[in-house]
């Protein structure tokens, strides 16, 4: 089942997903991210997925555990060097960090952006910036506080850093 899946069937049931289970899966998300950005093996170093959307995030209940796994790994970029950076536009547009949309250089911190979209979904069932207006909403942070706890507005405050 995909998260888009799990968050839909939540919808549909006028329920939300509590704030341990987005954790949770929040934190799975991030840990998978770190071993593909630390990832070195046969010659492929630093893969940056560049896709994260609730479509790519495959979720595996095992007992009493729910498992993230990524899928879509089409346009994903393997970083050699260890300053390498890439410039190509690429990606679902809500997902852009603000690098992508505007043009320059990235490296894998767009990943944690994109990750930080898709928490945002998972707390308010909803994007976090307006679609047409998403070039001035990024570089003005211009979005709505989350329903969540105070700790978690936080974690998106620092998530969605310009430049960090």
């Amino acid at each position: 089942k995909t998260l888009i899946e799990r968050l839909s069937q939540k919808i549909e049931e006028n329920t939300v997903l509590d704030e341990d289970e987005i954790m949770h899966i929040f934190i799975e998300l991030v840990g998978a991210l770190l071993y593909l950005h630390n990832f070195q093996q046969q010659g492929v170093q630093r893969v940056v997925h560049r896709d994260i959307k609730l479509q790519n995030i495959f979720l595996k209940s095992t007992e009493n555990q729910i498992h993230v796994k990524l899928g879509d790994f089409g346009i994903a970029q393997q970083l050699n060097l260890v300053k390498e950076k890439v410039r190509d536009c690429v990606g679902t547009d809500i997902y852009q960090a603000p690098e992508i949309v505007l043009g320059y250089f990235y490296d894998e911190k767009v990943d944690i952006w994109a990750a930080g979209v898709v928490l945002y979904q998972l707390i308010q069932r909803q994007n976090p910036f307006v679609d047409g207006q998403l070039k001035h909403a990024i570089t003005h942070k211009i979005y709505k506080r989350t329903r969540a706890s105070s700790g978690m507005n936080d974690l998106v405050d620092v998530i969605f850093t310009v430049d960090p």
